[in-house]
């Protein structure tokens, strides 16, 4: 079976058709044995991915002890207590208006896939707190502390907390 010898350019090597060139080239044509011609193609396939991906970079572990990382953890969480945070909460403009309106319904504050915060009431009635304002970031300390302390919990909407009006 003789194979003839291939001059190849550089532009052709560094075509993704590379691969269907060797396996046309390399095969005789009238002995095309079509699971040899693929073991080509996916060895052709693999040189080339390896050609091509850049080396991993090694990953530099910094020497930060458990320790001082939960240390700074604990330091960045709220320092207010549950009904500070509440009575902040509440006293929000737009958190207020919506309370007074809804009173006697049961209001939960919930948060959402977006990272803003919505109060909804029992009455189908919600009002969403965009993630830019204040009373937002409020309500998400609130959610959060409520949560860890398992105070407020809903017990009819998961992952909410439920607001007294």
């Amino acid at each position: 079976m003789p194979y003839r010898l291939l001059k190849v350019s550089f532009k052709e090597t560094a075509s993704h058709s590379l691969i269907e060139f060797l396996a046309r080239e390399l095969l005789p044509k009238s002995h095309m044995n079509p699971i040899l011609a693929s073991g080509i193609v996916s060895l052709g396939k693999e040189v080339y991915d390896r050609l091509n991906t850049p080396s991993p970079s090694k990953l530099s572990i910094d020497d930060i002890s458990f320790g001082k990382e939960l240390e700074v953890a604990s330091t960045t969480a709220s320092s207010k207590t549950l009904e500070q945070l509440e009575k902040k909460f509440r006293n929000q403009l737009d958190v207020s208006k919506f309370l007074s309106k809804e009173a006697g319904n049961q209001v939960h504050l919930e948060k959402r896939a977006d990272g803003s915060m919505q109060l909804i009431s029992s009455s189908g009635r919600r009002l969403i707190l965009p993630l830019s304002e204040n009373s937002c970031s409020i309500g998400n300390e609130l959610f959060i502390k409520s949560l860890d302390q398992g105070v407020n919990l809903s017990i009819y909407r998961a992952n909410a907390i439920t607001i007294k009006s």
